[in-house]
């Protein structure tokens, strides 16, 4: 047997587990849709508020600085978390680019849920038999960090995906990066990529 009629036949015999998985999937969000769908309706009802603005400015941190010509930071008080919030165009692109490319390669192409990324991650986990990718998206990663609780149970991940797709119909892109990279936890008591 040649080496080309090898490789076709090994490419053939990988598809078959591949395409019986995706139908099982795709099947199944058939069979789930009126359920996603009485969910979708009762979570748009009671949607928060997705402005924390407000709330963040409360908490910010207050900076002293001294009075020199070129003012040096001399105290930082706290008020609840440490955090300084940083304007959408104080954010680096490269920072913002480097984000989207690590936690959601297609963040610029869905509406705050993204069904192939999904996928990609129940085929991946399913593959490897463990949990070794997510599918959320920066949108339902910043929802799940200010409006949801952490708790792993269905109703929250519809919960998220709901107030996802909300608020990409009310926000652009570049403000939910913004609000994202304000709000996540980089260590040592730092909240926000300008304390980090």
């Amino acid at each position: 047997m040649s080496y080309k009629s090898r490789q076709r036949r090994s490419r053939r015999g990988s598809f078959p587990r591949a395409r019986a998985v995706l139908a099982v999937a795709l099947l199944l969000l058939l069979a789930m849709s009126p359920a996603i769908s009485r969910a979708w309706s009762s979570f748009s009802e009671n949607l928060p508020s997705l402005d924390k603005e407000p709330e963040y400015r409360a908490t910010d941190d207050t900076l002293i600085f001294d009075s020199s010509p070129t003012p040096n930071l001399i105290a930082v008080l706290h008020t609840g978390e440490n955090r300084i919030l940083l304007r959408p165009e104080n954010i680096p692109d490269q920072m913002k680019q480097a984000l989207v490319v690590i936690e959601d390669d297609r963040f610029y192409e869905h509406s705050g849920v993204d069904p192939v990324g999904m996928v990609r991650a129940v085929l991946a986990n399913f593959t490897e038999g463990e949990l070794v990718e997510g599918g959320s998206t920066i949108t339902q990663q910043y929802i799940k960090n200010t409006y949801v609780s952490n708790d792993p149970t269905v109703n929250r991940k519809l919960r998220e995906a709901i107030y996802a797709y909300e608020l990409e119909q009310r926000w652009s892109k570049d403000r939910i990066i913004s609000e994202y990279l304000n709000t996540i936890y980089f260590g040592n008591g730092a909240y926000g990529l300008q304390v980090a």
